[in-house]
């Protein structure tokens, strides 16, 4: 699939740029570039400069290799190699729910961008039947969050929430295209998301997919 594997591609980063409204000159953060894919598609297709943080360094390495504008940092999204007020954009992709620290990470991107600049998030989150305004516990690695989760991680980071789009149909579709490759989920080697929110406490969830754009606060 190229040098991306998440639900529909670049569709969904599509989508998220052009409901944002960036300047020509923007500068945006790629979070968890991994092999520059987005960092291609954004300057081909908008003309836009995007700065890498992953913290694979074979990966940055690969990436390096096979694009030539490419210019990324080893760097982890709850540290993040940038001085504050650098980015008018961040993009996290599939990455939010295997950070160590959720509140971390948002407070860092928070920092980085410019107030009024757009953080644009797609993920995995829990689909529950019911969902209560409760504070969001914060969950370990490779945890999928509940949408208010998440919407309570933007707020209380000084973010307001712009948009919030279920793209489930678009995992699905990633799924059966792994399944058709390698005969089984599992055989394809992509790690699979938990499907219940812990033993006793919750009811058994769904795993959903989700396009996100917040904005930072401006005061």
């Amino acid at each position: 699939m190229g040098s991306t594997l998440r639900p529909g591609g670049f569709s969904l980063t599509n989508r998220a740029m052009s409901f944002c409204r960036f300047p020509t000159d923007a500068v945006i953060g790629d979070i968890g570039c991994g092999l520059g894919g987005t960092m291609e598609h954004l300057a081909a297709t908008y003309g836009i400069r995007s700065i890498g943080i992953d913290p694979s360094s074979t990966l940055l390495s690969a990436a390096q290799q096979n694009i030539s504008t490419f210019y990324a940092a080893q760097g982890i999204a709850e540290a993040l190699p940038f001085r504050s007020n650098a980015c008018d954009g961040i993009v996290c992709e599939c990455v939010l729910s295997v950070v160590t620290d959720s509140d971390m990470a948002l407070a860092e991107f928070a920092r980085v961008l410019k107030p009024g600049g757009y953080l644009i998030m797609s993920d995995v989150y829990l689909r529950p039947q019911g969902c209560t305004t409760r504070p969001a516990p914060q969950r370990g690695l490779g945890c999928p969050k509940e949408r208010c989760e998440i919407e309570h991680l933007l707020y209380r980071n000084d973010f307001s929430l712009l948009l919030f789009e279920d793209h489930t149909t678009l995992l699905k579709e990633l799924v059966a295209q792994l399944i058709l490759a390698h005969g089984s989920l599992k055989a394809s080697g992509v790690p699979c998301p938990p499907v219940s929110a812990g033993e006793g406490s919750r009811p058994t969830v769904r795993i959903g997919y989700f396009l996100a754009v917040a904005e930072r606060c401006v005061s």
